[in-house]
């Protein structure tokens, strides 16, 4: 059935359920950075209620408006792009622990979904009305999360402007060069996680499957990369070796900060 969950309606009067370890991991998320623990249990039972998801369960359809907004408290969500049955999907993007989801959405202009977001399995979210915070009145918080707000929507643009960054330079080896180097700068080691699968990362770059492996593979036989699985390793002679092949970057790797660059 192509229709959503009936949402569950805050009752102050019943206890939330979240548990202790979801609690602590609100507690500690950026929207409620620099506020009180029992600032954030007072918003939390006035704005919010724990949702779990199955693997594939739809959160949010593509066209359909978001009258709520989550924290991603525990598991993965995927975006997705559908075209028609021929062209199938074309992963966009994940959430993991931690991200937020459907903020940008509702405070946009038409404020409708342009994906579907999808459960990548057993999910546990923290799910806020749209608008359940702009009441919030409590003593020094307003002001808070006015600030962290900011900082949320600030991080997320620069993610997109990595991703943009990545995607805009040719051929698809100094894309993926581009993204990696981003990775790098971002985990502060020669060798990260990617947290997406050979599928998702085609997708990412807009190609695919086989396009990705065979050009990661002539990466690896060129000594810029090594590769097992999910984790990357950047050799450290990548930049001396991408500007013998001519490949030349905008360095915008060098100003990331903890909070921004790719997923």
């Amino acid at each position: 059935m192509n229709r959503m969950a009936v949402i569950q309606k805050v009752n102050p009067n019943n206890p939330l359920e979240f548990t202790d370890a979801q609690r602590h991991a609100l507690c500690g998320s950026r929207l409620f950075a620099g506020i009180p623990e029992a600032g954030v249990h007072t918003i939390l039972r006035q704005c919010a209620v724990c949702r779990a998801l199955k693997n594939k369960d739809v959160l949010l359809y593509e066209g359909k408006s978001a009258a709520h907004w989550w924290i991603l408290l525990e598991g993965r969500l995927d975006s997705y792009r559908f075209e028609d049955s021929i062209a199938g999907k074309f992963y966009i993007d994940s959430f993991l622990a931690g991200d937020f989801i459907g903020l940008d959405i509702y405070y946009s202009d038409p404020g409708e979904s342009p994906v579907r977001i999808i459960a990548g399995g057993p999910c546990v979210l923290a799910e806020f009305a749209a608008s359940a915070l702009d009441g919030i009145e409590l003593p020094g918080i307003r002001k808070t999360l006015e600030r962290n707000f900011k900082t949320v929507f600030s991080n997320n643009s620069m993610r997109m402007l990595y991703r943009v960054n990545a995607l805009t330079v040719k051929p698809l080896r100094k894309q993926i060069i581009v993204f990696l180097l981003n990775m790098r700068a971002k985990k502060g080691s020669d060798t990260f996680y990617v947290n997406m699968n050979r599928e998702q990362l085609a997708g990412y770059f807009g190609v695919h499957a086989n396009s990705l492996i065979r050009e990661l593979k002539g990466m690896q036989d060129a000594g810029f990369i090594e590769c097992e699985g999910q984790y990357f390793t950047v050799h450290p002679d990548a930049f001396k070796k991408c500007e013998a092949l001519g490949l030349t970057f905008d360095p915008m790797w060098e100003s990331a900060d903890g909070n921004s660059g790719p997923a």
